[in-house]
């Protein structure tokens, strides 16, 4: 049986203040009660994905925590987002208090919102 890969390789890793300003500037957004998505698909190089944490979510092993759920709800979806987009999540308030399941169906529900997701 073939393994199948999930880790979040560096090469997925969206990178730099220049990349994220582009895809804040020219991405569009989509909002769920506890994470943002900012998603810019035109002329963009791979499927790339960054996790932002604000200072107001807690301290730095809280928003870490909130971070890692974060990348990990992503790997559970990643298989079906199409090669070519570059994503920002950003989390809310609250998003450290959500469950696992509740945490995957706001993930599920910001990716479908944003056409890249099927139902």
């Amino acid at each position: 049986m073939k393994r199948i890969d999930e880790r979040f390789p560096r090469k997925e890793r969206l990178q730099g203040k220049r990349n994220f300003d582009r895809v804040y500037k020219d991405g569009a957004v989509y909002r769920t009660q506890h994470i943002v998505l900012f998603c810019l698909r035109d002329n963009v190089e791979g499927r790339k994905a960054a996790f932002v944490t604000s200072k107001r979510l807690g301290k730095a092993v809280r928003r870490n925590r909130i971070r890692r759920r974060l990348r990990e709800a992503y790997r559970r979806f990643r298989a079906g987002l199409p090669e070519r987009v570059h994503l920002v999540f950003v989390a809310r308030s609250g998003v450290a208090e959500l469950e696992w399941e509740g945490l995957l169906g706001e993930m599920g529900t910001v990716l479908l919102r944003a056409g890249l997701k099927k139902s």
